[in-house]
């Protein structure tokens, strides 16, 4: 099938580039030009993962005895430097306009600015608005309301023009005030508003670093920015396929983010093994007469074979995201295997074409190789390695003492997973908006210094309530510690009871508030939702899933890998050295962002972290594992070449690390400044991701690959080709060979 592809990309390279410039353009066009009116960013949402259960289950109760109400937003106004119980005249009148503007909306603002300081203490519903560390710091709240999401988007668009213009009008009143406005909309709009900022800003990195790795590699530009095009080419595409699924479901920032890690990562990746291969064959051939037809076959047949397996491993990982009940995690999962799908279909279409019409000139020594320094760094980073070198000998001195180099580095990378068992999973909503951001500081300072309106707030729902049995729940919630405010409404029909506790007893109170009501024999009648109840669901929606998913990622990943070597162990020595090396980057990912201690290097305040995100881990586990099995099949094809040609096990483990070593180091060292070019943008979630992948291609690509890999396939020898007589003949009939 390749070598038929092949063929006709060398007799059709020129219409084979401009159908991908076309689509290009096309999707492009549409999805940042706008052609059709919104741009993919206009179309991204921002809202807190949710699943069926019991918190969506109480949601809707309330939203269904809520008088024809769907559908509320709060806006939260933040005045420090003002204290609301002292008359200023023109913040009054700034106040009284204000309302008076509301008004003509049918909106009313409750505020504790102007309401004597006696009524204040018998009304918690205000007191509760001021700061209880500052009586010059206190919130207004705005509740705007709307028949549907689209009325109540417009009332809202409204309503923050007037809000903003009043808080410019007071800071300008009283100029030692400081007033911040926010609420969902505006978090929503910060969010897509950093995500674009932090895209480019993890280009401006990565970018410019993966081009002078590439220049190391190929020792010229015209070879280096070929990598590069195909990373363009199937990100920019890949966005058509998230602006279409947009139009069948929610699709949020963060799914854009993860489809340019990935399509950023995995295509340089491929066109770096693609290119170089390439250049090996033609440096073989070029005295032939079809050198370059001679040398994309052979290409195309080992490193496209190799490309299109540990890309349909890789999809496949992403792919079993689409089984987790959020739509996020399946709206990931859908974008991430296109993406990923069109990283094949570039390095088997797009780069091939470009290296037939450039030909000859893909090997041609460039003038950079003439600069003294660059060229003796070309000979020792290039992707031509020689017949013995660094790997040669490492791996030596590895089959030396292959227990103790095998114990030494599983001791190592335990160690390093050690902070693993502290590991707290939280998906809160709020640690996805930047702290630096003006909502950021909003949200920071109400959670810190207005309990009343936090994210420890919890509802219990009861259908059908009696009045015993509100106060059978009003009183164990008052056993609770740090309740600072308990508010009914005692409908008959559906009865709510609110309260709050400080944040970090919320989840623990939640739960044994659930655990109470199952004692009760209530649990079609009662149900308790909030933030941290919504939050427990999702996490326990995921750890459900998350078994099924990974039985399904590591038998897709098994079988290909013995489909390509006929082996039955080296699937299992590959899942064994996967599970090591991510077990590492989540306990690193653990102890740098739950634990603090990367706070300072990438500029976060730990105390804002709630937990580890469970998209970040399911993440992680998915495309890590599905990437450290791209470098397993890079390296195993040229291990099982160098074995097929009559090499002992030993010397072809050597070898074949010897030959593939450079571009598998250069390779992940591209990965890696991606992933840490993304780490240092403001969104906290991409700095987790980009981190915990970072860390787990650096222990893949050094400790996993050079030490633990060769020394696993010493120990065992010939034996690491074995599997049973029935696999065997599976393998047979088919099996891919080299």
């Amino acid at each position: 099938m390749l070598n038929k592809l092949s063929n006709r990309i060398v007799k059709h390279p020129v219409i084979t580039l401009v159908s991908w410039a076309l689509v290009t353009a096309v999707i492009l066009a549409i999805t940042l030009g706008g052609v059709l009116g919104d741009t993919l960013f206009d179309r991204l949402k921002s809202d807190a993962p949710t699943v069926p259960g019991e918190a969506q289950t109480a949601d809707d109760l309330i939203k269904a005895n809520s008088s024809g109400v769907d559908f509320s937003e709060t806006i939260f106004i933040l005045t420090e430097g003002i204290i609301p119980t002292a008359q200023n005249a023109e913040v009054a009148k700034d106040f009284t306009d204000f309302k008076d503007t509301l008004k003509e909306q049918d909106l009313e603002i409750n505020t504790p600015y102007g309401v004597p300081e006696n009524i204040l203490k018998k009304t918690p519903a205000l007191s509760n608005l001021i700061s209880k560390d500052s009586n010059s710091t206190f919130i207004s709240l705005i509740t705007v309301v709307g028949d549907n999401e689209k009325d109540l988007q417009a009332n809202v668009d409204k309503a923050l023009i007037e809000t903003e213009a009043f808080a410019n009008q007071v800071e300008k009143d009283a100029p030692e005030s400081k007033v911040l406005v926010g609420g969902k909309t505006s978090a929503v709009e910060t969010v897509i508003g950093q995500v674009e900022s932090d895209m480019k800003k993890g280009d401006a990195i990565s970018l410019p670093l993966a081009l002078l790795v590439l220049l190391f590699v190929f020792g010229g530009f015209l070879a280096a920015g070929l990598p590069l095009i195909g990373a363009g080419v199937s990100i920019i595409t890949s966005l058509g396929t998230l602006f279409a699924m947009s139009y069948f479901m929610k699709i949020d920032t963060s799914v854009l983010n993860v489809l340019t890690v990935i399509g950023l990562g995995l295509s340089i990746d491929y066109g770096l093994l693609m290119l170089s291969r390439f250049r090996d064959a033609l440096r073989a051939h070029q005295n032939e007469r079809s050198s370059v037809k001679i040398a994309l076959s052979e290409t195309m047949t080992t490193a496209g074979r190799t490309v299109l397996f540990s890309g349909i491993t890789v999809a496949a990982a992403m792919l079993s995201l689409v089984l987790f009940e959020p739509v996020l995690m399946k709206s990931i999962g859908i974008a991430g295997t296109s993406v990923v799908l069109l990283a094949i279909l570039t390095s088997l279409t797009l780069l091939p074409a470009l290296f037939v019409l450039l030909g000859n000139k893909l090997i041609n020594k460039s003038p950079l190789q003439k600069v003294p320094l660059f060229g003796k760094a070309l000979k020792a980073f290039g992707d031509t390695p020689p017949e013995t070198g660094f790997f040669t000998k490492f791996v030596t001195r590895v089959q030396k003492r292959p227990i103790v180099f095998g114990v030494t580095s599983t001791l190592l990378l335990v160690i390093m997973g050690a902070s693993i068992v502290n590991l707290n999973i939280s998906s809160i909503a709020s640690d996805k908006i930047p702290a630096t951001s003006e909502v950021g500081q909003l949200f920071t300072t109400l959670a810190d210094e207005f309990p009343a309106v936090s994210e420890g707030t919890a509802t219990v729902v009861i259908k059908n309530a009696s009045r015993e049995t509100i106060k059978t729940y009003r009183n164990e919630i008052q056993n609770f510690a740090g309740v600072t405010t308990i508010t009914t409404n005692p409908d008959s029909k559906v009865a709510t009871i609110n309260f709050t506790v400080p944040k970090a007893d919320a989840k623990k109170d939640v739960i044994a508030l659930r655990d109470f009501r199952d004692t009760q024999g209530a649990t079609d009648t009662v149900f308790i939702t909030g933030e941290t109840a919504r939050d427990l669901d999702y996490v326990n929606s995921l750890e459900k899933t998350a078994p099924l998913v990974a039985i399904i990622v590591m038998f897709v990943t098994g079988l290909l890998l013995f489909l390509m070597t006929g082996s039955a162990l080296i699937p299992l020595k590959a899942i064994f050295l996967s599970v090591l090396s991510l077990g590492a980057s989540i306990g690193v990912l653990t102890w740098g962002f739950q634990e603090g201690y990367l706070s300072g290097i990438l500029g976060f305040d730990p105390a804002s972290i709630s937990g580890i995100d469970p998209l970040i881990l399911a993440l992680v586990l998915v495309f890590g594992f599905g990437l450290a099995m791209d470098y397993e099949m890079f390296l195993i094809s040229r291990i099982k070449e160098k074995h097929a040609q009559g090499l002992s096990t030993n010397e072809a483990v050597k070898t074949g690390i010897q030959a593939s070593g450079r571009i598998i180091t250069s390779a992940a060292l591209m990965m890696v400044l991606v992933f840490v070019g993304f780490a240092f943008g403001e969104i906290l979630m991409v700095k987790m991701m980009g981190v915990a992948l970072a860390v787990a291609i650096i222990i893949d690509a050094t400790l996993v690959r050079v030490v633990l890999l060769p020394a696993i396939m010493t120990i065992m020898g010939d034996k690491i080709w074995w599997a049973p007589k029935w696999m065997k003949k599976i393998h047979d009939k088919i099996g891919v060979e080299h």
